[in-house]
């Protein structure tokens, strides 16, 4: 992407960091430190390293100054800064040594919020389009990724050589250029590895005496590096160079390797560590090949062996490090279905690559960790699909083609998923199998749900088909599908009394307005017959789960009715659109394969949450099952794992604990917590003293119960009025698996104002975000002495950071042992909160502007440290991240009585 800067050699650049230590001070030697683990250097990426991990740095952006202007670090152009080699080696060889009292490597901890920093910039860049950004991103990643999970990387880094040593792929053999140098700190101890991708990083510059140099240091066999088989080096030079490569011997450090016949003779077989304990069965799919068949299968399977099935990363909590926690699911599992379609093998990158072929691959990962692992996968075959060959596989996958594999058929469906169960239950005798009608009793009284189908016919009958096909393989009854044309006579009052007698209405949205019935129907306003079966629903209360086709996928123009330009229909369906973004939490589709797949798990969803009509037997059970449920999260010795499936379980049974959900009318309900007066400094303001009134703050972070009911509301989020001086998205951020009694996340600093302004006005009274020293006198229950909220040292198992290992959001106070006194939870960790001020100037709390404002508390996926109740963070007002959410203070004079 960038040249590097030019290198001064070993010495001298130790001379020049010492030097500069001795210039400009302990505190730009550190940031340099941290700033060095990327391999190009960016001054807001600086930035953002200085607030989080140095956030009290003396001279704030002067230091900052130091590190991009240091002798050993040039400006290449484009806003891009560079570390001379050899300097960048020296600064990150201190990183670690000057942390060492840290349970988890400053280094690691760096590369995990760059890895996050990373899939930020990547959503952005796909908007702009900025091809060097995104080429930035790309090394950045790997660079991130092999100081994070330096085993992950050499995997990846491994799959990148095999695929750009399979044929003469020049352009493979680029992508993987200056990897081997730039991953040589993180990777030093996959050294042969390292001199592997040397030797074809000189390949590929022409320099074949230099390649022979560097794989004549290595034994000349096969490479197994996370079970990917790279070819022995003489096999590369001979098919590079098209001769036979001269004979060479391992140098001599390496005399005691086994010498090359040998090793030809007993190829190394991939080690395989002792299985890990054994839950449950992960079901390992591509979106774009079987996703409704996979939803349809996690159903079937989970009528045998309950929740510990799981459908691949439709199962995976949004926002979650999704690299680590498919590698920690695929352990835990007892057996890996490989579900196989007829487009499995051959879904293309928009680069027309194979996705298969790619080291990122979800698919491939997977599968290559469960079969690393020892994890037994079983390939399950639809839609008429044969089982690839082992020529057709990456080398990291190629076992899989000697598995048996089992076929499942629409016709025979049940009969085929009992077969595959049998075979499932052999492998795991930790899944429990469910006592027979222990399934039925759990949904006693719960009928197949009626689901009210509103989409025009014309140009989405095969969506209507896979959707109609995908609801009715649960049970589910569909109504409403009929097609809506001019000569129909179907009055309007019949539509209207199908809704009325529905569970819950879909509403699927393309670019045809379709159907107008006449005035005369009862239609003046002249809307069109889906337009109006949404606002039936609406009107009625009814459910409603909006599907809407994305803008980028081709549509055949015949059947769009934004072609006809401003008149009638073009302009009515744009504001359709437009009017369901702003007021649903929208789901996109591309095909209609996925959006049968995504009804079918909203649908699911839906129904988990019904219950039968004994409503007060059934409330009586839940209100004893969550009594137990909280006693149990009461007991210290509680760990983070059940914590957070007890939080998942209030959830599925109705969280009913106060400030939690919401009242009857839609209305957020609070449980305020009264914080006393006091004085609080701020870190980097030190002479200054925040004087903090008595005031009331919530107990928990917002919910998404809470905040959806914001979203749903017609005069919520798209109602300009909450919006004034506010950045104003069209639609709000995406909650992920959308549990509702975790914190509301992906919400920006805008946003939380706007919802501020909403409840203030449904409440009566004024609801704000926290001034930083308001929430800091909270975080301490007014003790300045505390350094976490439940006092001065760490302690396990009073928050959820990343040492809880969960790398995930929790339900809120599920950690009750880290409340302050007062009582306020999730002060740290879980997720970062929202204060009102910018973090340049605390004092300006008007809720306008685009400085950077305070978070504060840390979260889930960052280390204890920035739990601090003291800990300053910042962000952009308009980020939106799956770690980042909000709390309110209340400043009701009816409260301050």
């Amino acid at each position: 992407m960038v040249e590097r800067a030019a290198d001064p050699g070993p010495l001298r650049a130790y001379e020049l960091v010492m030097a500069f230590a001795a210039r400009r001070g302990e505190a730009a030697l550190r940031l340099a430190m941290h700033a060095a683990l990327p391999q190009v250097l960016r001054a807001e990426l600086l930035h953002l390293i200085r607030l989080n991990f140095l956030p009290e740095s003396a001279h704030d952006l002067a230091v900052e100054a130091d590190v991009l202007f240091a002798p050993f670090c040039e400006d290449i152009g484009n806003g891009y800064y560079c570390f001379a080699g050899n300097a960048r080696l020296q600064l990150l060889q201190g990183l670690d040594p000057a942390y060492r009292e840290e349970s988890i490597a400053r280094s690691v901890q760096v590369a995990r919020f760059m890895l996050d920093y990373l899939e930020h910039e990547r959503r952005n860049v796909r908007a702009v389009g900025d091809r060097l950004h995104s080429d930035w991103i790309d090394v950045e990643r790997w660079s991130a990724l092999a100081f994070a999970e330096p085993a992950l990387a050499a995997g990846q880094l491994a799959a990148a050589l095999a695929h750009a040593t399979a044929s003469d792929d020049v352009a493979a053999r680029v992508r993987v250029g200056g990897l081997a140098s730039a991953l040589a700190a993180p990777l030093v101890r996959f050294g042969e590895l390292l001199t592997y991708a040397e030797g074809v990083e000189a390949l590929q510059a022409g320099d074949h005496d230099q390649a022979i140099r560097l794989f004549g240091a290595i034994p000349d066999r096969e490479l197994e590096v996370a079970g990917i088989r790279l070819k022995s080096p003489r096999r590369v030079l001979a098919e590079s160079i098209e001769r036979e490569a001269p004979a060479f011997s391992p140098a001599e450090s390496h005399e005691t390797a086994e010498p090359p016949a040998a090793a030809e003779e007993a190829p190394v077989e991939p080690a395989v560590p002792n299985p890990p304990e054994r839950g449950g069965i992960f079901i390992v799919h591509r979106r774009d090949d079987a996703a409704s068949q996979a939803m349809r299968l996690r159903e079937s399977l989970r009528a045998r062996f309950g929740d510990r099935v799981f459908a691949d990363v439709a199962d995976i909590e949004a926002g979650a490090d999704l690299l680590a926690t498919i590698r920690s699911a695929i352990r835990e599992s007892a057996a890996v279905v490989a579900l196989i379609g007829p487009r499995w093998l051959d879904s293309r990158q928009s680069d027309r690559r194979r996705r298969i072929d790619s080291g990122g691959d979800f698919v491939r990962i997977q599968l290559a960790e469960a079969l690393q692992s020892g994890i037994q996968v079983v390939p399950v075959l639809v839609g008429g699909a044969a089982l690839p060959r082992a020529d057709e596989l990456p080398g990291d996958l190629a076992r899989l083609a000697d598995v048996h594999a089992l076929e499942l058929h629409d016709a025979d469906w049940e009969a085929d998923c009992t077969r595959l169960a049998d075979v499932l239950e052999r492998f795991g005798p930790e899944v429990e199998r469910i006592a027979s009608g222990a399934q039925v009793e759990e949904r006693k009284g719960l009928r197949p749900l009626r689901v009210y189908l509103s989409a025009t016919i014309a140009d989405l009958a095969r969506e209507r088909e896979a959707v109609v096909a995908s609801l009715q393989r649960l049970g589910h009854q569909v109504v409403g599908a009929e097609a809506y044309v001019a000569a129909d006579q179907r009055p309007l009052a019949q539509a209207y009394g199908d809704i009325a007698a529905c569970d819950v209405l879909v509403c699927i949205v393309a670019w045809a307005y379709g159907f107008i019935p006449e005035s005369s129907a009862g239609n003046p306003e002249q809307r069109s017959i889906v337009e109006l079966e949404y606002q039936q629903a609406l009107a009625l209360g009814k459910p409603v789960l909006v599907f809407m086709l994305r803008e980028d996928v081709s549509w055949n123009p015949k059947v769009m009715d934004a072609m006809t330009g401003a008149g009638e229909k073009g302009s009515r369906i744009a504001a359709f659109r437009k009017e369901l973004l702003g007021s649903h939490m929208v789901r996109v589709f591309h095909t209609a394969d996925e959006l049968g797949a995504l009804v079918l798990e909203a649908v699911s969803v839906l129904d988990e949450r019904r219950r039968d009509s004994d409503q007060q037997r059934v409330a009586s059970e839940a209100l004893l099952e969550s009594e137990r449920l909280l006693a149990e999260i009461a007991r210290p010795e509680t760990d983070d794992a059940r914590r957070a499936e007890i939080g998942d379980r209030l959830d599925r049974i109705g969280d009913s604990r106060a400030g939690v959900g919401i009242r009857s009318d839609g209305t957020p309900e609070f449980d305020w917590r009264e914080i006393p007066p006091g004085s609080v400094q701020l870190g980097g303001f030190r002479g200054t003293t925040f004087a903090v009134e008595r005031f009331f703050i919530a107990a928990y972070p917002v919910t998404w119960r809470q905040y959806r009911a914001f979203v749903d509301d017609p005069h919520g989020y798209r109602d300009e009025r909450w919006w004034q001086d506010l950045r104003h998205e069209k639609a709000p951020g995406e909650q992920g698996r959308r549990t509702d009694n975790r914190p509301a996340v992906n919400v920006s600093w805008y946003d939380a104002i706007a919802y501020c302004r909403w409840a203030s006005v449904r409440l009566g009274y004024e609801l704000r975000l926290p001034n930083e020293w308001e929430w800091q006198q909270a975080a301490t229950g007014g003790d300045p002495t505390r350094t976490y909220p439940w006092g001065r040292d760490w302690e396990e198992g009073r928050a959820n950071t990343v040492e809880s290992g969960l790398r995930r959001a929790t339900a809120v106070g599920v950690y009750p042992a880290g409340a302050t006194p007062q009582g306020v939870l999730d002060m740290a960790g879980n997720v970062w909160e929202w204060c009102l001020n910018p973090y340049d100037s605390p004092n300006d709390t008007a809720p306008r502007g685009s400085s950077r404002r305070v978070a504060r508390g840390g979260s889930w996926n960052y280390h204890r440290d920035f739990a601090r109740c003291a800990f300053r963070s910042a962000y952009d007002p308009g980020s939106r991240y799956y770690n980042l959410g909000l709390r309110l203070v209340c400043v009701s004079p009816i409260l301050k009585r």
